[in-house]
């Protein structure tokens, strides 16, 4: 019984809390600039997301394909090379090493920013690159 509560503020620090899209209003000015309304900061980084998913789907993909080794299948054995540099600088390894030194303000950004990412892929299958890239983890 004396661990109960340790353990479950470990599972709520885990569970990742979904975003309602509803809650974030993306209006752009005449210059077609995204201006992100919402009340709470991962919201916001929801909204960034889902922007910079509207302006360049395809960059943002390209950026993240190294991280399961799947620039390879994108680009062919042009794209092989990120893989290997991915895996060459121990990408993979770092995160592990080093995620628990970021604050949960900042995971939660990171969450809100994934997700959105993430919804942007599943509502536009036609843009995904390479269908086993989604969904992106946080890490």
């Amino acid at each position: 019984m004396k661990y109960l509560l340790p353990i479950l503020l470990l599972l709520t620090f885990n569970a990742q809390a979904q975003i309602d899209p509803k809650a974030v209003t993306i209006a752009r000015d005449s210059f077609g600039v995204p201006h992100i309304f919402a009340k709470t900061d991962p919201e916001v980084s929801y909204g960034l997301a889902w922007a910079h998913a509207e302006d360049d789907f395809k960059s943002l993909q390209m950026v993240a394909l190294p991280s399961k080794g799947l620039m390879g299948r994108a680009l062919g054995k042009d794209g092989v090379a990120g893989d290997y540099a991915f895996a060459l600088f121990r990408c993979r390894e770092i995160t592990e090493e080093k995620w628990n030194t970021l604050s949960p303000a900042f995971l939660r950004l990171i969450e809100g920013y994934v997700q959105g990412i993430n919804d942007y892929a599943k509502a536009h299958p036609e843009e995904v690159l390479v269908k086993q890239l989604f969904p992106m983890t946080l890490k």
